[in-house]
């Protein structure tokens, strides 16, 4: 039995919902972005999120969690917690997209299927999304609890951000794609 995501797309609502969705990402972003600006280390160096991510060795990053200050690694925290807010804004403007973009294609197109697939990715996205912060989130209380960084903790945070990034960069490959071959197929 497959599941369906057959949505009667009535298409002013879903529009409605994609700029609500498009302007929640953008005050959540923001605040992610305000919250990310003091996280810096003791030297003053900002410390970059995306670096931290993507370490995936417990060592390296409790050295990044030593060379912060106390009020950077909170402020890394609330930027964290700023994400799970942010989560279902992006991912729900991404699926809304989809299901747009699907529904306009129609059921006799020969991209049907494949954007039908394409609706569940943000679903994975977010999995990933939410793996990898609760990891970040995991590492950060053991620091402060003077406990040792798990391995485990490191190595699923960066896990979580490749895999988040290889669905994301797949997602926009497949539209890019589409939006391609309906350029050709409306020029020809």
């Amino acid at each position: 039995m497959r599941l369906s995501l057959d949505i009667p797309c009535p298409e002013n609502i879903l529009w409605w919902i994609i700029c609500i969705a498009f302007i929640g990402t953008l005050i959540t972003g923001i605040m992610m972005r305000q919250a990310a600006r003091f996280s810096l280390t003791l030297d003053g160096v900002p410390v970059a999120l995306q670096k931290f991510h993507r370490l995936g060795k417990a060592d390296g990053v409790a050295t990044i969690l030593q060379s912060m200050s106390m009020h950077s690694r909170a402020s890394m925290r609330a930027g964290l917690r700023m994400d799970f807010l942010f989560m279902p804004f992006f991912y729900g403007l991404i699926v809304c997209l989809s299901v747009l973009i699907r529904w306009d294609a129609g059921e006799n197109s020969n991209w049907y299927e494949i954007l039908y697939a394409l609706c569940w990715l943000p679903f994975a996205m977010w999995l990933f999304d939410l793996i990898e912060n609760l990891a970040a989130l995991s590492i950060l209380s053991a620091f402060e609890r003077k406990r040792e960084v798990s391995t485990t903790s490191a190595l699923l945070m960066a896990a979580g951000n490749v895999l988040k990034s290889v669905t994301l960069i797949l997602w926009l490959l497949v539209m890019a794609s589409y939006g391609v071959a309906e350029v050709v197929d409306y020029g020809a």
